[in-house]
């Protein structure tokens, strides 16, 4: 298998047949971002907001269990609307769930099975509650499976029509006090749509939520398949306006 970069010539050839294949996207979560429990591997139990602090308990598939990957590595929480922060100004309790509007860190990442956040600051258990702790040896994994918690990543929807230019949507976004964590439906727009920004009600920024596919063209024996590289960025796609895009080819010979 070889890689070879597009000329702007075979870039725009390209580019003709690549976009049919972005269609809307469902708002059921096909973006494959889906909902998880996070197990605690020593102990067997989820953990779940109780207030703004976090408790563990058995774990089921209900909603008060129910997590996503959004925007900007954050950590949302589909039944209290919250996501899961740190406020390192505080020496204790700093484990706590915020707004997700919140200037409270909020981000979160992996290594290998351990959740941490800003200044190192791990998801650790003790006594039956969620701490933040610098010195943690906690495994967690999601519900149903051995993967760790940053296994399937969230993954940028991005958008066309509307006033963002192709932006991705940013989830969660609030409109009319609540917070949505997928592209939703409503009867004045042309398809199931996204804001842009937090805060909609604000901001009114938005798009129609896109969802990539590859297109795939069968040349004898050879399938050239075109993969939109991660950092592909929709800009004023359409009626004349510029798109930016990277565009690889792979050629598989069989």
């Amino acid at each position: 298998m070889r890689t070879r970069w597009a000329t702007p010539r075979r870039a725009a050839e390209l580019l003709m047949l690549l976009l049919p294949g972005f269609g809307l996207v469902e708002p059921s979560g096909h973006s494959g971002n889906d909902p998880f429990t996070i197990v605690n591997e020593n102990t067997g139990k989820c953990i779940t907001p109780l207030n703004d602090w976090i408790v563990v308990k058995d774990c089921d598939e209900t909603k008060d269990m129910l997590w996503k990957w959004v925007s900007q590595h954050r950590l949302f929480h589909l039944q209290s609307q919250k996501c899961l922060g740190l406020d390192i100004t505080k020496p204790t309790d700093s484990l706590r769930m915020f707004s997700c509007d919140s200037n409270a860190m909020l981000w979160w990442k992996c290594e290998h099975h351990s959740l941490y956040g800003a200044a190192q600051y791990q998801l650790a258990l003790r006594d039956g509650h969620a701490i933040a702790s610098t010195n943690s040896s906690d495994v967690w994994k999601k519900g149903g499976s051995e993967e760790n918690l940053c296994a399937q990543p969230y993954h940028e929807i991005y958008t066309r029509d509307g006033n963002s230019f192709g932006r991705p949507c940013e989830f969660p976004f609030l409109v009319n006090g609540t917070w949505h964590h997928e592209c939703i439906f409503d009867g004045d727009r042309s398809g199931p749509w996204c804001a842009t920004t937090l805060n909609y009600e604000y901001d009114q920024q938005w798009g129609i939520c896109l969802q990539p596919k590859v297109a795939v063209k069968i040349i004898g024996k050879r399938t050239r398949r075109l993969e939109v590289a991660t950092n592909l960025i929709f800009r004023q796609l359409f009626l004349g306006r510029k798109l930016t895009f990277h565009v690889r080819i792979k050629e598989l010979t069989y």
